[in-house]
């Protein structure tokens, strides 16, 4: 993901041991940052939080493990100030 605002759209592919997938964890890794700065993920299609899920000093390269709502569309969106590394580590859902 890029900084500023983007939008994912989490892959479907564990729709088989997973029917209805309502949060992804994830781990969220700022890189390269050229100043402090802080990120944010959230559902997708809902307002930005005033809370951050992350925060750096400048060239500190900072994971953290973000538990987050997918959005109605099964989207996530995020906010932030450098490049980031997100990798999808589990989710939860029903099994209906």
């Amino acid at each position: 993901m890029r900084a500023d605002c983007s939008t994912a759209h989490v892959d479907h592919r564990f729709e088989s041991t997973l029917s209805n997938p309502t949060a992804v964890v994830i781990n969220v890794t700022a890189v390269n940052p050229t100043n402090v700065g802080f990120f944010t993920v959230y559902p997708g299609l809902t307002s930005r939080p005033l809370a951050s899920d992350l925060n750096w000093a400048t060239w500190e390269t900072v994971p953290n493990l973000v538990v987050v709502k997918l959005g109605t569309d099964g989207s996530i969106n995020s906010f932030g100030t450098t490049d980031v590394i997100v990798d999808v580590m589990g989710w939860y859902g029903d099994n209906n």
